[in-house]
């Protein structure tokens, strides 16, 4: 997967855009997504479901991580928006406790993978899996302990 530029854009870097109504919670991820290896950026951090509809037209991300519950519009119903949009950009659920029903409703919306937000490692490793860069050798993750 080519990643596209953008103003102030690494060249190489595979763009995420990270969608979580929780103030604390954007930036946090959002290092621990740019910490975790140097081809990585996140192009966008947006606070409900319907923006992260409008950014992911905008920006067209590598790509996205949606939070379950977002107001607005819900993280399943972004990413059924998203992936109808831009079916090639792969698109991960967060959610503090996952489900059966979540899961389901996530794969039903075309969402790749649900992870519990608790754990970070997993995040890390489903994005290496779904956008792999050209970076020759990838940082550790950040501790996540």
């Amino acid at each position: 997967m080519t990643a596209q530029s953008g103003p102030g854009t690494k060249p190489s870097a595979v763009r995420i855009l990270l969608a979580d109504d929780n103030d604390r919670v954007r930036p946090m991820l959002s290092d621990i997504i740019s910490g975790a290896d140097p081809g990585w950026e996140v192009c966008s951090e947006v606070a409900n479901g319907r923006l992260a509809v409008e950014k992911a037209a905008e920006l067209k991300p590598d790509l996205v991580i949606l939070d379950f519950s977002m107001p607005v519009l819900d993280g399943i119903s972004a990413g059924r928006q998203i992936r109808a949009m831009l079916p090639h950009v792969p698109v991960l659920l967060y959610t503090f406790i996952a489900s059966a029903r979540i899961e389901v409703a996530a794969k039903e919306a075309g969402i790749h993978s649900v992870i519990e937000k608790a754990d970070f490692r997993k995040l890390v490793e489903e994005i290496r899996k779904l956008v792999p860069t050209s970076s020759p050798a990838p940082r550790r993750a950040p501790n996540l302990d």
